[in-house]
């Protein structure tokens, strides 16, 4: 009989091959002191996701936000409200903020190199996640970032068109539970 236990410790250990989806936050927030990240962020590029269970996006990526205030953020991490633009200063708060740097260096390096990197964030947001992870950033053998000089409608069509890729088509959420 195998030893299931020695199995569930390697198994535990090895780092998840599902491909990252970074996100950037949003301006419009959920009327709540506090909230996971993926129920806090309400804006348009959430609508697309939301057409999705988050149940089957998070069964197909390991999703990650980069917040303006707490920086790269797993989806499901709860998080007070805040209000904060991710500007030139966040930019020079997150090149100096070596706990901010550890921390979202630690959350990919969860995931393996080899995985696919849907980096999509807009071009300040791709600055910021540069400022916070450029060395596990560097070491990412598959990455995907928006089309240069692509606009918000585009950004959302390109997302809708990962998950589509990666989900099929959206199907009604009652039929999946979150």
């Amino acid at each position: 009989m195998a030893d299931t236990q020695s199995f569930d410790v390697i198994y535990s250990n090895e780092k998840s091959q599902k491909p990252i989806l970074i996100l950037p936050c949003s301006a419009s927030k959920a009327k709540v002191s506090a909230a996971p990240a993926y129920k806090l962020y309400t804006g348009a590029l959430m609508a697309i996701m939301n057409k999705w269970s988050w149940v089957e996006i998070t069964t197909a990526f390991n999703v990650f936000f980069l917040s303006a205030k707490y920086g790269l953020v797993k989806h499901n991490e709860e998080l007070n409200n805040y209000d904060q633009k991710l500007d030139e200063s966040c930019l020079r708060d997150f090149e100096n903020d070596e706990a901010l740097k550890r921390s979202a260096n630690e959350l990919l390096s969860t995931t393996s190199r080899h995985a696919n990197t849907y980096i999509m964030l807009p071009k300040m947001y791709a600055k910021g996640l540069e400022a916070l992870c450029c060395e596990e950033l560097k070491y990412r053998v598959h990455k995907r970032t928006f089309n240069p000089g692509s606009g918000i409608g585009s950004q959302r069509g390109q997302i809708n068109e990962l998950l589509s890729d990666y989900l099929g088509s959206p199907v009604t959420k009652s039929r999946i539970t979150e």
